[in-house]
Order: structure tokens, then C-alpha cells, then sequence
């Protein structure tokens, strides 16, 4: 193989990966422009970064009614008032079917906490 037949074998092949490189870019690009089109794009809600924590009904689990639903979550409501007693039980499951707790095999238990307070 002369030289000059390398030269030009060298040379195509930076083109070839820059054109495949070039469209790869070109086809993302225009999948995402298409995909803002078809769903409306993203749409940012407006939250003050420090706002209150919402508050639970006690015994309900329930935000009160005046509280507005958002599917997307800004902040994580604590189910537990502060200072709360409570176990903790963590089970590994072989399935992604979850079994009843009761008929869980005891070597399955990967953790198990008596009298966490939350809030500690």
C-alpha cells in the first residue's frame, strides 16, 4: 500500500467518524425538539425554597383539604409527628411480589430497629 493510498484511508475514516458523530447529535437533538412539541414541554412550579412543611390530619394521614395536589414533589411530608417511637422491620424479598410479613422466612429480616425515635 503506498503512502498516499494511507493518507486517504486515514482521511476518510476521521470524515466517516465525524459525520456519524455529527448525525448521532442531529438525530437527539431533533428527537427532543420533537417530544417538547408533542407533551408541551417541561412546566417548573414556582416554590419558595424554604415554605412550610405541610401538615398531616392526626390519625388520617391526610394533608388537609386546603393544600394542593402536585404530582411532581417538592418537599417530603413526614408521616410521623417529631419525637415518635416506632420499629423498624426491613425484609429482602426474592419476588416483586410481596408476601405477607407473617409468612416472611426469618433470614429474609435485614434489619430490624426497636424504639427508633424519629427526629433524632
Amino acid at each position: 500500500m503506498s503512502a498516499a493510498q494511507r493518507q486517504a484511508d486515514q482521511g476518510s475514516d476521521w470524515m466517516s467518524t465525524a459525520k456519524s458523530v455529527a448525525q448521532t447529535v442531529g438525530i437527539f437533538m431533533f428527537i427532543n425538539f420533537a417530544i417538547k412539541q408533542v407533551t408541551g414541554g417541561v412546566q417548573q412550579q414556582k416554590q419558595a425554597e424554604n415554605a412550610p412543611v405541610p401538615t398531616v390530619v392526626a390519625g388520617t394521614g391526610q394533608q388537609p383539604s386546603a393544600s394542593s395536589y402536585s404530582a411532581i414533589p417538592n418537599m417530603i411530608m413526614p408521616l410521623w409527628q417529631q419525637n415518635t417511637s416506632m420499629d423498624i422491620n426491613m425484609y429482602v424479598s426474592p419476588s416483586f411480589v410481596m408476601p405477607a410479613l407473617s409468612h416472611m422466612p426469618a433470614e429474609s429480616l435485614v434489619l430490624q430497629e426497636r424504639n427508633y425515635h424519629y427526629g433524632d
